[in-house]
């Protein structure tokens, strides 16, 4: 399976195709051909760690488990350490 791939400052490809993008200082949007999923986050102190709050990824189309594990993926893959905030819905 290929690695995830950066696209551009804020925005990697997950070997699924999906594109991750980190919004600013708040938001992570997990897009597809099928279309986007907003989740919400939070970068927070010390510098490079984000919080994901699991609980606000809702697709009917994708599994929430694939959209959280891709979505780690691609903000480890930029540098950044994660926190998780709550639970999968």
């Amino acid at each position: 399976m290929p690695d995830y791939e950066t696209v551009g400052p804020n925005a990697v490809r997950a070997p699924s195709g999906a594109l991750i993008t980190v919004l600013g200082r708040a938001g992570v949007r997990y897009a597809t051909s099928d279309g986007a999923i907003d989740i919400d986050s939070e970068m927070l102190a010390p510098e490079m760690t984000i919080a994901v709050y699991p609980g606000s990824i809702a697709s009917p189309l994708i599994s929430p488990d694939v959209v959280l594990a891709e979505t780690l993926g691609a903000l480890r893959w930029l540098g950044f350490a994660v926190e998780l905030i709550g639970s999968l819905p």
